[in-house]
């Protein structure tokens, strides 16, 4: 299906004020033909733009059965561990992987049964999961991760789902 790198960012960045992400992550898309560098960047717009954490981008294998993490910023290295391949279906990951959504999870214990340490419900008491669409197909995910009840405006999650539509588009390419 997709051949992505994974790539291991650990490294905080300052982020881009909520007006500019869009233009930045169109711009990104443009300019650049490194996708890692088009993740990274995309990762670092949307952390800030959301108010969020931490973020993950997530890939279909080619057999379609699991979700690859091919991109992540500001998550403990105990989670990019457990969360390296997860099966299709889990939890509200698994909804966005099949339909064109964006879905706020509260309830973390689907998450916490992948890692045997505390984040899920301790450090992330909210995460935000976004289809990753390209036509009628589902390519990916990516995800938000909050650690407080933060929620962005209605105008925030518009975008958020436009650069989702970007995404697929520049993962599809």
């Amino acid at each position: 299906m997709i051949n992505v790198p994974t790539m291991m960012m650990t490294q905080a960045v300052p982020g881009i004020p909520p007006t500019n992400a869009l233009a930045s992550a169109a711009t990104a898309m443009a300019d650049i033909n490194d996708l890692e560098l088009l993740l990274e960047r995309f990762l670092v717009s949307i952390i800030a733009m959301a108010g969020a954490k931490a973020g993950a981008v997530r890939v279909l294998t080619d057999d379609g059965q699991r979700m690859r993490l091919v991109s992540h910023l500001g998550l403990p290295d105990h989670v990019v561990a457990a969360e390296r391949q997860v099966e299709r279906g889990c939890g509200m990951c698994g909804v966005a992987s099949a339909k064109d959504t964006l879905i706020w999870m509260d309830d973390m214990g689907a998450c916490a049964q992948h890692s045997q340490q505390s984040y899920f419900g301790v450090q992330c008491q909210r995460v935000l999961v976004i289809s990753l669409p390209h036509g009628q197909e589902i390519l990916g995910i990516y995800n938000l991760f909050f650690e407080d009840a933060v929620q962005p405006s209605a105008e925030t999650e518009t975008m958020l789902r436009l650069i989702g539509q970007l995404l697929g588009l520049a993962l599809h390419n």
